[in-house]
């Protein structure tokens, strides 16, 4: 999980999505994808600039934590193998 949470790190616009939806409840989306905007052009962390910028109620690392991005992937790819193994029980 450290290693996960270092490359979205290395790579913020991963988590840009995740960002505007934290922000959307408080700000409203337009205002919050305007905030994760200027959070890029901070020249820091997007999660540091959005802990400076944002709302001091909303937890980053929760709403950055690597399971939120591969627990939906793995319960995606499960359901396909499982329609698959349905339409195809020979193979």
């Amino acid at each position: 999980e450290a290693r996960m949470r270092q490359r979205m790190d290395d790579t913020p616009e991963v988590l840009a999505e995740a960002a505007v939806f934290a922000l959307a409840p408080k700000l409203g989306r337009q205002d919050a994808a305007k905030q994760v905007q200027e959070a890029f052009s901070a020249g820091e962390p997007l999660r540091e600039a959005l802990r400076k910028a944002g709302p001091k109620d909303i937890d980053w690392d929760a709403a950055f934590a690597p399971a939120r991005f591969s627990g939906p992937a793995a319960e995606i790819a499960r359901s396909i193998f499982a329609a698959r193994r349905m339409e195809s029980p020979d193979d």
